[in-house]
């Protein structure tokens, strides 16, 4: 097993140190992969997917047609570059769509085999397998079932199906009809007869509906157990368990179940529920609602108090509910990770994914992806506000150099114009 940089592989074939049929002669990597991989790393870096670029991605696949052409098979082209046939054949269909192409049809192996028709559907009609068969004639079982259809068509003869197992298998069903009757079950007749529980339960089906029958229902095990279900009715009420009163009784809890609602019902008495547990624990509420505000976490409450996280969580939400408080919410482990951004920020626009950070700093994907995102965030908030202050000061000098300017052309405009008079004056 060896490692495959896939980004410097990708920087490779950019810059022309390497070819796709290169790599994967080299590599023996799936040719579809190696082309998402390229595409992919083009878009992440802003490199222009050009004429040039996608012919040289292209040159497999379009080898594949000419393989396709000269009568290769799917399996061999696909064992070639390192994928599956069908992935070869879809992948091909698709650049033949989008080049206006016709795709090759591949010559069946199937036309190429003579098979002694007549003779394998007369041993098919006796029962044969198809495996069997095949074993035979020496060629796969495909082959035979195409060349049997194509031999029943030309003939016009029903294709032979296979036989029903179970109509091969002769049982006595009048001994096994009283058999169930007495209450065996299929597991035990299956046993005894050697067949499985289908073929038992087909068989009786069709036994009974010969026969006028009734099919003989399984008997219910609830009604052989006799109960005292007035005093399980009290000790129900009283609070004791399902578990605990079929443990006493030596039955299952679903049955004690079942009897105390038709005792219920027979009755007219209303169902013993199961009493609240959480009702009976009582725990100080006021302390636990200030050791989870401190950030203290359900598992560790319900450790130091004895009882489950859902008991506390529960009486929390009762205790904010009866008092007007917000529920305290559990604080973000990411906040409480502290990295160096700046450092983090500057290998990340170097490329640096986020699994190779997470495993330097020792913390989550998600954390990195998420700190750098508010750490941007507030990069970009504060050189919007550099920005602003930049231009509010860029404003402030040209305003007052306008303003100079401006009085200074006065100035000469005024001295022209009086110069101007005073010249008129003289002459």
């Amino acid at each position: 097993m060896y490692y495959i940089d896939l980004e410097k592989m990708c920087e490779y074939f950019i810059s022309g140190k390497v070819e796709i049929e290169d790599i994967l002669n080299k590599c023996k990597l799936d040719y579809f992969r190696i082309v998402k991989s390229i595409k992919k790393y083009c878009i992440n870096n802003g490199i222009l997917i050009d004429d040039n670029l996608l012919y040289r991605l292209e040159i497999p696949i379009r080898r594949m047609y000419n393989l396709l052409l000269s009568g290769m098979s799917y399996k061999e082209i696909a064992e070639r570059y390192h994928c599956s046939a069908p992935t070869i054949e879809r992948r091909l269909k698709e650049y033949c769509e989008l080049n206006g192409l016709d795709l090759p049809k591949n010559s069946n192996s199937h036309y190429k085999i003579e098979l002694p028709m007549e003779e394998i559907y007369e041993l098919k009609k006796q029962g044969m397998t198809y495996k069997e068969i095949s074993e035979m004639y020496d060629c796969s079982i495909p082959t035979v079932i195409s060349k049997l259809k194509e031999y029943c068509d030309l003939n016009d003869l029903d294709f032979p199906k296979k036989p029903n197992w179970p109509d091969k298998i002769d049982l006595p069903m009048k001994e096994i009809y009283n058999l169930r009757l007495k209450g065996m079950s299929y597991d035990k007749i299956e046993k005894q007869y050697g067949c499985s529980t289908c073929t038992v339960i087909n068989k009786l089906k069709e036994y009974c509906d010969l026969n006028d029958l009734d099919f003989p229902e399984n008997p219910n095990r609830r009604d052989k157990v006799e109960l005292p279900m007035e005093e399980i009715y009290e000790l129900k009420k009283q609070g004791m368990t399902y578990e605990e009163i079929s443990k006493k009784y030596n039955c299952s809890p679903s049955t004690v179940v079942c009897k105390l609602k038709e005792y219920c019902d027979l009755n007219g008495l209303d169902f013993p529920e199961n009493p609240n547990r959480r009702d009976k624990v009582e725990l100080p509420m006021e302390e636990i609602y200030e050791l989870k505000k401190q950030g203290m976490t359900y598992e560790e409450i319900s450790k130091k108090y004895n009882c489950s996280p859902s008991t506390v969580i529960h009486k929390l939400k009762e205790y904010c509910d009866l008092n007007s408080l917000d529920l305290p919410k559990k604080p973000n482990r990411r906040d409480k990770v502290e990295l160096p951004m700046e450092e983090v920020f500057n290998l990340r626009l170097k490329g640096m994914s986020y699994e190779k950070l997470a495993k330097q700093y020792g913390c989550g994907f998600r954390t990195i992806r998420n700190k750098l995102v508010k750490y941007e965030d507030e990069r970009n908030k504060y050189l919007e506000m550099l920005l602003y202050d930049f231009n509010q000061v860029i404003d402030g000098i040209l305003n007052k150099e306008l303003r100079y300017f401006y009085g200074d052309c006065q100035k000469e405009r005024h001295a022209e114009d009086y110069s101007f008079v005073k010249n008129n004056k003289n002459t």
